[in-house]
């Protein structure tokens, strides 16, 4: 049986709303004159036989991607008194290549609180808690899949204070990371750690910088003298990172199937359709 603890609301909200100071959240004091509905989903409930074998055959191999949109995370209080947080929400949809895929939105704003729970969203859709568990069907001009739009539980954010640190989501296709630290990160392309050296192939992800290449950095991670076999060991690794920073400056970023594992043929499937569209 998968379980999620916290419940979920599903309201309408507005686009705008004032922000905490010196956040990126948008705090709604009081949602009850501007909510439609609101309906508390216990993500609790368990799966059923049917929906477990529906979810192995179609949805737990499913390419799991991460983007980050410019709306930003909400904080809002019910009209019950409880309190919510949205930091992001995500669709189980085909992409413009036609193939389906479960992708995670993460709102300006959003830290790693939200960004976990999200993860066990979709962890648990996989397993078959869906259409019971606080998803909505989707449809549009590429076909038809699922939303989630929920919130988490969350405490009065005038007394309780998460400070998991504001995440965003990787666009860079060469990096291994998924998401990076919004108050400065890098990204990583390749890396690794012997008993005498470490090696890192990176570059910044804050745009405003002019590290826009990979490089490596190098630590010595003792004080010994070296032997001739670790010595020749050392350089032969920094050869390595030497030609992995060659080979991520020489790809393209394609920030589109950043998280695809599949990438070559995202292109190959999307123009396919685009030209069948066209005639």
């Amino acid at each position: 049986m998968t379980t999620i603890a916290p419940p979920t609301s599903r309201s309408h909200v507005p686009l705008a709303a004032p922000t905490v100071s010196g956040t990126g959240v948008a705090l709604i004091q009081s949602a009850e004159s501007i909510m439609h509905a609101t309906e508390i989903v216990d993500l609790s409930a368990p799966v059923e036989p049917a929906e477990a074998v529906r979810a192995a055959a179609e949805f737990r191999d499913l390419d799991v991607i991460v983007r980050s949109v410019e709306s930003k995370a909400k904080v809002w209080q019910g009209s019950d008194g409880r309190w919510w947080r949205s930091g992001g929400y995500v669709y189980l949809f085909p992409g413009r290549d036609g193939v389906m895929r479960f992708s995670i939105y993460l709102r300006r704003g959003a830290n790693e609180s939200d960004y976990e729970w999200l993860c066990g969203i979709v962890e648990s859709a996989k397993s078959g808690a869906l259409e019971r568990h606080g998803w909505d069907a989707y449809s549009s001009a590429r076909g038809s899949g699922w939303t989630f739009t929920g919130s988490r539980s969350f405490g009065n954010p005038l007394e309780c204070v998460d400070d998991t640190k504001e995440l965003i989501a990787c666009e860079d296709n060469r990096c291994r990371r998924t998401v990076h630290d919004a108050s400065g990160d890098f990204h990583i392309a390749d890396d690794f750690d012997h008993d005498t050296h470490a090696f890192e192939v990176s570059r910044s992800v804050d745009r405003d910088t002019s590290d826009e290449v990979y490089t490596v950095y190098a630590r010595i991670l003792t004080d010994e003298p070296l032997t001739p076999a670790a010595a020749v060991g050392m350089a032969s690794d920094l050869q390595w990172a030497a030609e992995s920073a060659r080979r991520a400056n020489a790809a393209p970023i394609d920030s589109r199937t950043k998280g695809m594992r599949d990438p070559s043929s995202y292109w190959e499937r999307r123009n396919a359709l685009e030209q069948e569209t066209n005639h």
